[in-house]
């Protein structure tokens, strides 16, 4: 039996594997989007959509009050959804706020609907004294919180550094790893992460769908190794370069090195936005870790096994080499949707259209 899922968040890095996983297993897939432009881009990658007789429906909209019927309408009849929104490029307001009451909506529209489960990507953390939780890791927390409060049966996996192709923390640290002769040692206040390789990642989300074991619970997940932020740049360098990035230790470097000023750095050498390099630096001084809630608590006879770092870092980087376009920050401006000359639309849409909502 085919099953119907939707997907918030699918121009995203995350949302867009997500999408041609389940569109090659042949489900049943609805789209949200504020600007389906940016899906067209799939057209063009079409080796990547390889099932047969997959139905999608977009839905152009925002996630936003006056939209509200239309998303609860559009989520009737659909078994779960992917909820994986946030705003980390706000630059103005409050973005917690946002991601708050985006998620409320969501939540209260699948509820109406009577959709089985949310599926939601957060970020791992803990908020202590001494490492307390970024702004953009207590938005993630938060975000989660906003789901269970009206919806029953949310899966919330937690995530730190993702090592993929195209995800903006990977391609800084290709960039600086690259780059940087030295690094500064950032000393006590440098947080640990547990990354991921994005397959992994997506390996749990897909094998969690409409699985009863976790509804309404929260996921860790990481590979095995627990590492300083800083120490990733290096593991990069070594062993996809095979360079060795020394340590310097700086005086005063609590007062020098704020975010603000390492993002600056961190922009000029990698060319990504300002913004959205700072919501990362900020998070570099909590400890984003498996703590108490691993996945393997859930589903101990799990039979998915995360990649080493080290291994991910090969194969992320060589996919970056081959030309692999996995996210729309990191797509050249002649062949981004974004660029107005560029008129297609993703698949051949438009048989029928009511209320923003096109159907196949």
């Amino acid at each position: 039996m085919q099953r119907h899922i939707a997907i918030f968040g699918v121009t995203g890095y995350i949302g867009t594997k997500t999408l041609i996983e389940l569109y090659n297993r042949g489900d049943r897939i609805t789209l949200f989007a504020r600007n389906v432009r940016k899906l067209h881009y799939l057209n063009d990658e079409f080796e990547l959509l390889q099932a047969k007789g997959t139905t999608l429906c977009i839905v152009e909209t925002a996630i936003e009050d006056q939209h509200y019927d239309l998303i609860r309408d559009a989520l009737r009849g659909v078994d779960a959804v992917y909820y994986l929104v946030h705003s980390l490029n706000i630059d103005h307001g409050s973005f917690l706020n946002k991601d708050n009451h985006m998620a409320d909506l969501v939540a209260t529209a699948a509820d109406e609907a009577k959709v089985k489960q949310i599926i939601y990507l957060g970020g791992l953390g803990s908020d202590t004294q001494d490492t307390p939780l970024s702004k953009h890791l207590q938005s993630r927390h938060e975000t989660g919180d906003h789901l269970r409060s009206f919806h029953q049966a949310v899966t919330e996996f937690r995530a730190g550094i993702i090592i993929g192709e195209g995800s903006a923390s990977f391609e800084l640290i290709r960039s600086l790893g690259t780059k940087l002769p030295l690094i500064p040692d950032l000393g006590k206040k440098e947080g640990y992460c547990q990354p991921i390789f994005v397959n992994d990642v997506i390996a749990y989300l897909l094998h969690a769908l409409l699985d009863p074991r976790y509804y309404g619970k929260i996921a860790e997940i990481g590979c095995n190794e627990v590492v300083h932020y800083s120490e990733m740049i290096k593991v990069y360098a070594r062993s996809v370069n095979k360079r060795h990035i020394v340590s310097i230790s700086l005086p005063f470097v609590d007062v020098l090195l704020t975010p603000g000023v390492i993002s600056w750095f961190a922009s000029r050498l990698s060319g990504m936005p300002y913004i959205l390099i700072y919501r990362l630096v900020e998070g570099t001084y909590s400890h984003a870790i498996v703590h108490d809630l691993p996945v393997k608590a859930i589903d101990p006879l799990s039979t998915i096994s995360p990649l080493p770092l080290e291994e991910a870092m090969k194969i992320a980087a060589q996919r970056s080499e081959e030309g692999f376009i996995n996210s729309l920050w990191s797509t050249p401006y002649e062949l981004s949707v974004l660029n107005k000359e560029r008129k297609k639309q993703l698949l051949s849409l438009g048989s029928q259209e009511t209320d923003g909502l096109i159907y196949d």
